[in-house]
């Protein structure tokens, strides 16, 4: 995800939330959504422009199950479920910014996909790994 964020010195520190998800297309589950990463990003925001990458995905995920925003696999949400062995899915993020009170009432979100909250979605296959 790349972004640019320029915030103004009266809005003091901000905190940019980022969680990536996979939605099912096919298979037993279509529109079901699956918490896949979740991260924090904070920065001063006194009249700094930020270009980064981040945060930048490993080089090849190995998913098995959702996790929560502690990262933690929730072991009873299985990504395929018994019997399964692929599925496609979308996979997208998410991302809201918080910099001062209102933005908790009014949230701001990065714009870019289909929904206001999105960016553009990749669709990819997931398939059982068996050895």
């Amino acid at each position: 995800m790349r972004y640019t964020v320029i915030r103004h010195r009266l809005n003091g520190s901000c905190l940019l939330k980022i969680w990536r998800y996979g939605e099912d297309i096919d298979g037993p589950t279509p529109g079901r959504r699956h918490l896949l990463d979740y991260a924090e990003l904070q920065f001063v925001g006194a009249e700094e422009m930020r270009h980064p990458r981040w945060p930048s995905p490993p080089r090849q995920y190995h998913l098995g199950y959702e996790v929560n925003e502690q990262l933690e696999p929730q072991l009873d949400k299985p990504l395929l479920p018994p019997g399964v062995d692929r599925v496609t899915m979308d996979f997208y993020v998410v991302a809201r910014y918080f910099c001062n009170p209102l933005d908790t009432v009014f949230p701001r979100f990065l714009q870019g996909g289909i929904k206001p909250d999105e960016t553009e979605r990749a669709r990819a296959v997931l398939k059982r790994f068996k050895p």
